[in-house]
């Protein structure tokens, strides 16, 4: 009885909101109205693609990297440039990138105040 009473206050409070959607009156513009001429901006700056900073080829974000310039032997100033285009056919059009890191770190852990037991 009261899952009922309920379920039929939810459905009168949600029935306005579901008709509003339902006839897209909210999205609609009369017909003696004119949408706004807002130009639509077609071209953004490299920053606005959302890829992440770029130095010296490398970027933040590894999947905006392009590495096609490597496929010439005389672009290659690095030893580790070979591993950026590994052809995997014929023409290159479909290539291998490795990539790695480099983290030096060393740990000195002391524990002054550890003794042996009496």
């Amino acid at each position: 009885m009261m899952m009922g009473s309920r379920l039929r206050v939810a459905t009168a409070l949600i029935a306005p909101y579901a008709a509003l959607a339902a006839s897209g009156a909210h999205a609609q513009v009369s017909a003696g109205e004119k949408a706004p001429a807002t130009e639509i901006a077609t071209s953004y700056p490299a920053a606005g693609g959302g890829e992440g900073a770029n130095t010296n080829g490398y970027n933040l974000s590894r999947w905006a990297e392009d590495w096609r310039g490597m496929a010439d032997p005389a672009k290659r100033n690095d030893p580790l440039d070979r591993l950026k285009f590994l052809p995997l056919d014929s023409n290159g059009d479909v290539y291998l990138t490795l990539s790695g890191e480099l983290r030096l770190r060393m740990n000195h852990t002391t524990n002054p105040n550890l003794r042996e037991s009496k």
